[in-house]
């Protein structure tokens, strides 16, 4: 019986297996060329993703169909978020940095 349920599961799996997407692609700073480590990197309208590793490297593999319209998203703090179709996404993906400015603060004693 417990033979008959795995035969049953691994051929229900394995086509969905056989049929995974492996999307990989490098995360630079647009400026400097230098890795961005640790950006969060997911398919928009879903809860697939990834972040890249300390190279700014990624691998994203889902079971799902990507279809064309689908779009990837890219965020880390310091840069602006880019959200890049499928076609789009090369070897090496650029992210531009996103400078905050913020208001004078003065800190004061009251003795």
């Amino acid at each position: 019986m417990i033979r008959t349920t795995q035969l049953i599961f691994a051929f229900i799996l394995l086509p969905l297996f056989g049929r995974a997407q492996i999307l990989s692609s490098q995360i630079l700073d647009e400026k400097t060329t230098e890795p961005i480590p640790y950006a969060h990197v997911y398919l928009k309208g879903t809860q697939i993703g990834t972040y890249s590793n300390s190279e700014g490297r990624f691998e994203l593999t889902t079971i799902t169909q990507i279809s064309e319209e689908d779009s990837l998203v890219i965020s880390s703090i310091g840069y602006e978020k880019t959200i890049l179709s499928f076609q789009d996404i090369k070897e090496t993906v650029y992210l531009k940095q996103s400078l905050l400015l913020l208001d004078e603060v003065t800190v004061s004693s009251k003795k």
